[in-house]
């Protein structure tokens, strides 16, 4: 939302190139409680499951005088209201609203020209194992949907299939998401899937891979990704300017 010199320091996941420069003070099981102390945020933003959020970590933050901030972003809905709830605690709700109406906007863009299209039966891995998928009922599913593509997988969340369970669903498409991996873990990912020679969308040549920092997370760079996606499934319906995506037998 244009607050980043608010930002005084990252998890040790971020990949974001914007902040590369920010210290790195925990992930999901620990933080630098020290360092923490010494940078004195006001805030501290986390994403956990409420009952799983250690009472340890409820006190230290406590103890420091700092506002824990757990949001939940697993749909878009979630997205936007987050997003707003984070310009009220940053006092920037201008900036935010902006933001959420910028991306409310593309996606419209993106309603409108696949609402009436024919879906295409899409599958997407999470990462360069060619197992971890992506299922129903979160941010990514609702963006497929936006790009003009039908999740073949009907599991809700993010399921780990085998397979012999791929050839089942027997996808038209497959996406890989990548969060900004070298290129020979990219490479490697491709062949992996290219290997089952017998899925459609390997004989067709629709396996694309989107090796981006923000591919797997749920905030408002997912619009990006629709986009991506869109121009992939529909490259001549897609009416926005996207990055490119990569497709088997050309250079990433």
């Amino acid at each position: 939302m244009g607050a980043g010199d608010q930002l005084v320091a990252t998890s040790n996941y971020d990949a974001d190139p914007d902040i590369t420069s920010l210290p790195r003070v925990g992930d999901y099981q620990t933080a630098d409680w020290e360092r923490i102390q010494q940078l004195r945020p006001d805030i501290m933003v986390i994403f956990q499951e409420p009952s799983r959020v250690s009472p340890g970590w409820k006190q230290r933050a406590q103890a420091l005088n700092i506002e824990l901030i757990n949001v939940r972003t697993e749909t878009l809905t979630d997205i936007y209201s987050e997003t707003l709830r984070l310009g009220q605690l940053l006092d920037q709700e201008p900036k935010a609203q902006t933001l959420v109406a910028d991306m409310r906007r593309r996606i419209d863009v993106l309603r409108r020209q696949f609402d009436h299209q024919t879906p295409v039966p899409t599958l997407v891995f999470m990462g360069a194992s060619a197992g971890a998928v992506v299922g129903r009922g979160n941010f990514i599913n609702e963006v497929l949907q936006l790009a003009g593509g039908v999740n073949v997988v009907q599991t809700q969340g993010w399921p780990e299939i085998d397979r012999e369970q791929i050839r089942a669903l027997a996808p038209q498409a497959i996406f890989i998401l990548l969060s900004g991996v070298p290129q020979h873990v990219q490479q490697q990912a491709l062949d992996q899937v290219l290997a089952m020679k017998e899925l459609p969308a390997v004989v067709n040549g629709r396996v694309y891979v989107i090796n981006q920092w923000y591919t797997h997370l749920s905030g408002s760079c997912i619009v990006d990704l629709a986009e991506q996606m869109a121009q992939a499934l529909h490259p001549r319906r897609a009416a926005t300017d996207t990055a490119p995506v990569h497709q088997p037998g050309s250079q990433p």
